[in-house]
């Protein structure tokens, strides 16, 4: 992004839940307890692993958006959630609220964006097949598949114009980056392992049931393809990677984090595990 752009992109990046808030018209991105995910923050560069206060940009100069809802009902998904996104509501799942401040460790709260992108996509089949038992899983599939896609986003970007550049706390042109991610690779067992830790952020921790299909490989899903044909302006294809990739290759901000992160194993039979929407996916819960 040149620093005369009007518009600023804000990458998520991992296994955040975004929500509205009804009472401030909102966006809010928990972030859960996870073991060996973490919070991480800032432009790449001077990234930093974040507090557990919450991070509150609503004074940040962005131009906020307004939700649309079918209906007019605020607890259904509103209409700019594109079906690359993986979305399902608590009432047509039974998961209830969100849980106590505990089972999180931070929280972004932002105005609501002018637009969501999926960025770095792949075929949601091959890479996120949820178990056809999982009430969550099937009513992701509905929904994403009820608003015409068949693709899913590794990362979420929100987009916003600047109304004042000053307010904003990075500097002008830049991508500021959010991740829950851990600073090494995960495979499909790992995933499900993080998904049944994050029962415990609905009030129904039961019903949050989704599992995924262990797979023996997972497709890798590369950066700079714009699979989605979805990738606003602004973006270089390095704004696509994830933590552990950012450690991997060296980005000294990342490596300093993650010096004392613990490896995690890859699975029999699969020397790489690969980067694709089943990784640490973010959700839409509405």
């Amino acid at each position: 992004m040149t620093p005369s752009s009007p518009d600023v992109n804000i990458l998520i990046h991992g296994l955040f839940f975004m929500t509205y808030n009804p009472t401030t018209d909102n966006l809010e991105i928990l972030a859960p307890k996870i073991t060996d995910h973490l919070f991480v923050g800032g432009i790449r560069g001077s990234r930093v692993q974040l507090p557990s206060s919450p991070v509150i940009l609503t004074n940040a100069g962005l131009k906020a958006g307004t939700p649309h809802f079918p209906g007019g009902n605020k607890r259904k998904i509103p209409n700019e959630i594109k079906g690359t996104i993986l979305q399902f509501t608590r009432d047509e799942t039974g998961v209830g609220d969100f849980s106590g401040a505990t089972n999180f460790v931070g929280k972004i709260i932002l105005p609501w964006p002018e637009e969501f992108h999926s960025i770095r996509c792949d075929d949601r089949a091959k890479t996120f097949k949820a178990d056809p038992s999982s009430v969550v899983g099937q009513r992701i599939e509905d929904n994403c598949n009820g608003k015409g896609k068949s693709k899913a986003g590794v990362v979420t970007c929100l987009r916003y114009k600047v109304v004042d550049p000053k307010a904003l706390p990075w500097p002008s042109g830049a991508n500021p980056h959010f991740y829950l991610q851990p600073c090494m690779d995960h495979d499909s067992n790992a995933v499900n392992a993080d998904l049944a830790e994050v029962k415990q952020c609905f009030v129904n921790p039961t019903s949050f049931d989704l599992q995924l299909i262990p797979l023996p490989t997972i497709p890798r899903t590369p950066i700079g393809k714009n699979k989605c044909q979805d990738n606003p302006a602004g973006l270089t294809p390095d704004d696509e990677l994830s933590l552990d990739e950012e450690n991997d290759n060296g980005a000294p901000d990342i490596r300093s984090i993650c010096a004392n992160s613990k490896p995690i194993s890859a699975e029999d039979g699969d020397e790489e595990p690969a980067v694709s929407p089943a990784n640490c996916p973010t959700f839409y819960v509405g």
